[in-house]
């Protein structure tokens, strides 16, 4: 079988010849052309018809990032980014998964052996896959999916009615004393709003309290002049996404995915409504420096808060938390409340985060109804952790299909495993995630 044939596009000669030797040291890839800019590998895509693409971001005449959709539009094909983990590049990277890449290698820092042997094993993975996933005609995959409408709220329990004001007393007779002085001011009420404090539920949880009304108090202090009363708002006000209030929780979603991840969790937690009832951890393979602006592109997009997990966190309903790149994240009780925690232990078959290594520590907390999600991705792991819960008696594990994955790698060892519940399109999940959790708020 003759080897698949690749474009190397990058605006450095030196690049290209370091790219070209990793390429072509490979025995089933073979480098048919090369290009130095977005502009010249349009072209040569066209001319050539390449199996996949290596491509720069930033390039001269035209980048990486403005010549991937006109490539994904008139001559699809797998394109690996080759990205810089500055915040810049590991912003532009994101937005290039959701524009069609099919994944991304980082760049190497310099031109030590060692970054030179990184980039070769993880280029020549990824390549693989890549021509795997042409091969297939799956291509069509990668186009860039709308986003969903806003998802409906779900059911929230309706307020108590306010009790009646109380009909306001006549005014009194005005008296006016002799060789009366003109009243002190009174002092000027506080602009800013009462404090808040957190405190942690019997669950683990955690609900925000008012702190005291400074005014409230006013009386007991010699001199000051007693409180006016206040009139009670007509509404109350709209309280943003990141001040909702933590109420406590018994229920946790787990998601791990990898390769076509960021455009999977993407289509998923955008689907997900504001009130989501559980926490959502998310372990998406990523070296250092990406995750982070994965988590904030999400957290534009998402009616949910998405962020960057932190260690010693309370994972609170409504939020989903990335694990960072280069960090296992767990999560653990501890006094009574559960935390997120990171540790740089060594890598799962070859990762860090690692998705077993989030699965497995659910299996410490079986109060909680524990929903499990493999999505598209190279490799199997996180499938050991599925099995783990599952012979613990955890039913809400799902995996999604092989029809819309990206790379049916994760996915298939968990249910080759025995040990996935049911099976989802991508555009079904999320659907399925809300049904689990709700479920689990009738038992």
């Amino acid at each position: 079988m003759p080897p698949y044939r690749i474009l190397v596009v990058d605006d450095s000669a030196f690049m290209r010849k370091v790219l070209s030797d990793i390429v072509n040291a490979e025995e089933t890839l073979t480098v048919v052309g090369t290009a130095s800019n977005g502009a010249e590998a349009i072209d040569a895509v066209k001319r050539l018809r390449p199996d996949a693409v290596t491509m720069d971001l930033e390039m001269p005449v035209m980048t990486g990032l403005e010549a991937l959709p006109v490539l994904m539009k008139e001559a699809p094909t797998p394109i690996v980014m080759l990205s810089s983990s500055t915040v810049d590049g590991a912003a532009a990277t994101i937005r290039a998964l959701e524009l069609g890449a099919f994944d991304f290698v980082p760049k190497p820092s310099g031109p030590a052996s060692r970054d030179l042997g990184q980039l070769q094993e993880a280029l020549t993975a990824t390549l693989r896959e890549a021509v795997a996933f042409r091969r297939n005609e799956t291509v069509s995959r990668l186009q860039p999916a709308p986003l969903p409408p806003p998802p409906p709220a779900l059911p929230r329990q309706a307020p108590p009615p306010k009790p009646a004001l109380p009909k306001p007393l006549p005014p009194l007779p005005a008296r006016v004393p002799i060789d009366m002085k003109p009243a002190a001011k009174p002092p000027a009420k506080p602009t800013t709003k009462p404090s808040t404090k957190l405190s942690t539920g019997a669950a683990g949880g955690a609900s925000l309290k008012p702190a005291a009304d400074p005014l409230a108090s006013s009386k007991d202090r010699p001199g000051a002049p007693p409180a006016t009363p206040r009139k009670p708002p007509d509404a109350p006000p709209a309280i943003s996404r990141s001040k909702a209030p933590i109420a406590p929780t018994n229920k946790i979603v787990a998601i791990g995915t990898s390769t076509g991840g960021p455009r999977a969790l993407q289509q998923v937690l955008t689907r997900l409504p504001e009130h989501f009832p559980a926490p959502v951890l998310v372990v998406q393979h990523m070296p250092a420096g990406f995750t982070k602006s994965l988590a904030q592109r999400l957290n534009t997009l998402c009616a949910i808060e998405v962020q960057e997990a932190e260690d010693g966190m309370e994972p609170r309903p409504g939020t989903a938390y990335i694990a960072p790149g280069g960090w296992h994240m767990t999560l653990r009780k501890e006094g009574g409340a559960y935390r997120i925690r990171l540790t740089d232990d060594p890598p799962r078959s070859g990762h860090r985060p690692s998705v077993d290594m989030l699965f497995e520590s659910l299996t410490a907390t079986p109060e909680l109804d524990r929903t499990a999600v493999l999505m598209t991705g190279m490799g199997s792991d996180g499938a050991k952790g599925m099995k783990a819960l599952y012979d613990q008696g955890v039913r809400r594990t799902i995996a999604e299909d092989e029809s819309s994955c990206i790379v049916y790698g994760m996915p298939r060892a968990a249910v080759e495993l025995g040990c996935v519940v049911r099976t989802a399109p991508l555009e079904r999940i999320a659907e399925q995630i809300r049904k689990e959790v709700e479920q689990a708020e009738e038992v």
